[in-house]
């Protein structure tokens, strides 16, 4: 999964929870500008952060890595 596919991801969650980057931010203790750059796929968050935003969003986001982690490696079976 690309820092783009997991931004876009991250936001359609946020968005569909009603919650604001301001309210994610605060939460997470870092800047919404911070927060932003994980939306925007310009960063992606540490581990610690990832958990953290599982929890805040409700949401596994650790199964967006797996998904994408098997379907990049999976073989074809014939």
């Amino acid at each position: 999964m690309s820092r783009q596919e997991f931004g876009l991801c991250l936001k359609n969650i946020r968005q569909k929870r009603h919650i604001t980057q301001i309210e994610v931010s605060k939460k997470l203790g870092i800047s919404r500008q911070a927060y932003s750059s994980y939306e925007q796929g310009v960063r992606l968050p540490d581990v610690n952060t990832l958990a953290a935003l599982s929890v805040i969003l409700d949401a596994n986001l650790f199964l967006f890595f797996m998904d994408s982690a098997l379907k990049k490696h999976k073989p074809d079976i014939k």
